[in-house]
């Protein structure tokens, strides 16, 4: 039981971190709406 409990924490802990990796990612890219509604302001 105990190791059973370990690989869930181990699979946990890797799926945070590439979900972070994926966020972090997506937060640097830049859709055609925010080119087209914020790029004319600057």
């Amino acid at each position: 039981m105990v190791g059973a409990t370990a690989q869930v924490t181990n699979t946990w802990r890797h799926f945070l971190r590439n979900k972070r990796q994926e966020w972090h990612e997506y937060r640097r890219t830049v859709t055609e709406f925010e080119l087209g509604r914020y790029l004319p302001v600057l």
